[in-house]
C-alpha cells in the first residue's frame, strides 16, 4: 500500500490523486472526439466540427493534454478501483458460500453471498470486455495489443503517452550510470539492453507531441513509430 500512494512511488502509484479527476474527464473526452484533433476512437477521419470541439475546449479549461505517468488517469480512476473491488466481492462471498459446507450459517447470508457473487461474476466479465475492446476499438491503443501477448511495448509508445514516466525513467538511468549503482528496478535487466517497463492498458486519443527542451516533459502524441521494446 505504501508503494501505491507515496510521492517516492509517483510513476507506480495506482490510487487516485487530486489530478486524476480532471485529467481522466480530459482523456474519455479525448475518446469520444471532443477534445484535440485526433478524431473519435483516434481515428482522424471522424472529427466533430472544429467549432463544436473548440467550445467544449474552452468549457473544461482545456490546455493540452497533460503527460501521463505509468498508469493513465482513467486506470486510476476507473479501471483499477473497480477491479480490485469486484474481486474483493467475489473472493469474500466465495468464502462464504464455501463455509455453509463447514458452519451453519443463516440462510439470507448464503442467499445474499449468492447474489452478490453472481452479480460480481458478471461485472468481471463486463471489465473484461471493456479492456479488450479499449485495445481493440481505439486506435491509438492498438500498440498495446500485441504487448497483451508478448509482455513488451514499443519504447517510442512509452515516450509519446507516457512522458511523464518516461522523463523520470531516463533521470533515474542518468543517475545510476553516474553513480555507477546497480540497477533498480525501473533500469532493470532489459534497460542495459536500451529498453524500459512500459505500462499496460489503453491510452486516450490526443494531440500531437510538443518539442522536448531541457527539463520538459515530452507530451503525448499517441504515434507508435516502432522501436525498441519495453517488458510491460
Amino acid at each position: 500500500m505504501h508503494g501505491l500512494t507515496t510521492g517516492a512511488s509517483r510513476r507506480h502509484r495506482l490510487l487516485p490523486d487530486r489530478e486524476t479527476l480532471r485529467d481522466a474527464g480530459i482523456e474519455l473526452l479525448s475518446y469520444v472526439g471532443l477534445v484535440g484533433d485526433q478524431g473519435v476512437l483516434g481515428f482522424p477521419g471522424l472529427q466533430w466540427p472544429t467549432a463544436w470541439r473548440r467550445e467544449v475546449e474552452r468549457a473544461v479549461g482545456f490546455r493540452g493534454f497533460p503527460p501521463e505517468g505509468k498508469y493513465l488517469a482513467t486506470q486510476r480512476l476507473l479501471s483499477y478501483p473497480l477491479w480490485v473491488l469486484v474481486s474483493l466481492v467475489v473472493v469474500a462471498t466465495g468464502l462464504l458460500k464455501a463455509m455453509r459446507y463447514a458452519y451453519p450459517l443463516p440462510a439470507a447470508v448464503v442467499r445474499w453471498s449468492t447474489i452478490l457473487h453472481d452479480w460480481a461474476f458478471i461485472a468481471t466479465i463486463v471489465l473484461l470486455a471493456i479492456h479488450v475492446a479499449a485495445v481493440t476499438v481505439v486506435r491509438s491503443n492498438w500498440p498495446l495489443l500485441r504487448s497483451m501477448f508478448t509482455g513488451t511495448v514499443s519504447l517510442e509508445h512509452v515516450r509519446a503517452v507516457h512522458g511523464r514516466w518516461y522523463l523520470e525513467l531516463l533521470r533515474e538511468m542518468e543517475a545510476n550510470t553516474a553513480a555507477g549503482s546497480a540497477p533498480t528496478e525501473a533500469a532493470s535487466a532489459p534497460a542495459a539492453a536500451g529498453s524500459i517497463p512500459a505500462t499496460a492498458g489503453p491510452t486516450p486519443a490526443s494531440a500531437g507531441p510538443a518539442p522536448a527542451g531541457a527539463g520538459d516533459v515530452p507530451r503525448p502524441d499517441h504515434t507508435d513509430r516502432g522501436g525498441k521494446e519495453a517488458p510491460r
